[in-house]
């Protein structure tokens, strides 16, 4: 898990590219990381609020995965 945490840095950095088939891939590999991403909560939020459908949905997959750090998002 410790391996997983470490990346999440750049995962949120590549989040801010605005290349839609990267930000796929990046919200995909967050999931896997799950709740040891919550350091990207703001950034997949952003991505959630303002994104097209489908970067929507992933985003919103992705907080799912994160679990209970990302319920207020959804107040």
């Amino acid at each position: 898990a410790q391996f997983k945490e470490a990346a999440v840095p750049a995962l949120k950095d590549a989040l801010a590219l605005k290349d839609a088939a990267m930000t796929l891939q990046t919200l995909k590999a967050l999931d896997s990381i799950g709740p040891d991403a919550k350091k990207a909560i703001p950034e997949v939020q952003n991505l959630f609020l303002i994104g097209d459908k489908a970067t929507a949905q992933a985003a919103m997959n992705t907080l799912a995965k994160i679990g209970k750090e990302s319920i207020d998002v959804f107040k």
